[in-house]
């Protein structure tokens, strides 16, 4: 045989068993993209929300959203048809929709700095705000109900006959009762977890909606108690309380406050007589950080035991709940919200 045709018969060899490695190669990607699809399909179709572990909560919470809030009526107690997870329909457009979790669900529950938590809304960047929700079980669940949501009780404020005292601060600079009490556990509790929580506002609004002939109502008791319409909306510069002066007021040493009225009433509570048994509801009462009206005392909205919306003069003691906001593109680990099985933030 000559030179070139044992070329050509080794050439060739060598071209098929190439080829044929290649297309061995190829069969295996597409067999394991298969099997793969098929895995994920199979998890979304029966509903296990194990296979989020690792993804963004945002993302959980948006995914499992019942649709615009647009036919939710506020002046009355949800229903489990009316329970779940809405989006804002005001927030429709923006880059980052606000969904918020209303009335009687059971997957909001997060594990996160050591503490059990609630998930209650996404924030305009993403971020999740959460309310505290007491310490787990030795199994490891949240399921925790009356003084045991709360780090413990206070006064709004010590004082109760001027306006200012319906402030998260006041006088500029002097801390309220309550806040003091939120900053003391923030620093014993949290301040290791600083990086893992946004900046986001918290609002004190001390607006005032209307007056009478004894009393100042202000801009929350508006629109939970009469129109029965709920904003996220700060519309007072000096209201919206941040770390940062470039966010807001930036009179917070943490970035730790209240939820707001207006976030209990999404969350599915209203005025007395429309009692809840949503998710806010304990069996105890605590602060939000919203004021109410002044009478010749200072009052702020609360969540009262039975779930309704009421307000409490701010010299009177009720429990503290603090509410903190993850940042942005947090995932968590394991967990499919429950009480029993609560997620658990990486990192935290």
């Amino acid at each position: 045989m000559d030179k070139n045709n044992l070329y050509v018969r080794k050439n060739m060899h060598y071209t098929t068993v190439t080829l044929l490695g290649i297309s061995i190669i190829t069969a295996l990607v597409i067999f394991v993209s298969i099997a793969y699809a098929a895995l994920n399909v199979s998890l979304m179709i029966s509903g296990d929300l194990e296979y989020e572990a690792g993804k963004e909560l945002y993302s959980i919470i948006s995914k499992s959203s019942k649709g615009l809030d647009t036919n939710i009526d506020f002046s009355v107690a949800p229903t489990e048809a009316t329970s779940g997870v809405y989006k804002m329909n005001s927030t429709n457009s923006d880059k980052y929709p606000v969904y918020y979790y209303r009335g009687i669900v059971s997957n909001n529950n997060v594990k996160f700095a050591g503490f059990c938590w609630k998930m209650v809304r996404t924030t305009s960047t993403g971020g999740v705000k959460l309310i505290y929700n007491g310490v787990p079980g030795s199994d490891g669940s949240c399921n925790n109900t009356g003084t045991a949501t709360q780090i413990g009780e206070s006064k709004f404020n010590s004082s109760h006959d001027d306006t200012k005292y319906v402030g998260y601060t006041y006088d500029t600079n002097t801390n309220s009762t309550v806040k003091t009490y939120i900053d003391d556990w923030y620093y014993k509790n949290m301040v290791s977890y600083t990086g893992m929580l946004e900046d986001t506002e918290w609002c004190n609004d001390r607006s005032v909606s209307s007056t009478d002939d004894y009393n100042i109502y202000y801009g929350a008791y508006e629109r939970n108690y009469n129109s029965h319409k709920p904003s996220i909306i700060c519309t007072t510069a000096s209201d919206k309380y941040t770390v940062s002066s470039s966010k807001g007021n930036g009179l917070l040493k943490y970035p730790v406050a209240l939820l707001t009225a207006d976030e209990a009433t999404l969350a599915g509570n209203g005025k007395p007589g429309y009692t809840s048994s949503g998710y806010l509801s304990t069996g105890k009462s605590w602060w939000t950080l919203s004021p109410s009206k002044f009478n010749y005392n200072d009052r702020e909205f609360g969540v009262g035991g039975s779930g309704d919306l009421y307000y409490s003069v701010v010299s009177y003691s009720n429990g503290v709940r603090p509410a903190v906001s993850l940042v942005p593109r947090t995932k968590v680990s394991v967990g499919n919200g429950t009480v029993s099985n609560p997620y658990q933030i990486i990192g935290g």
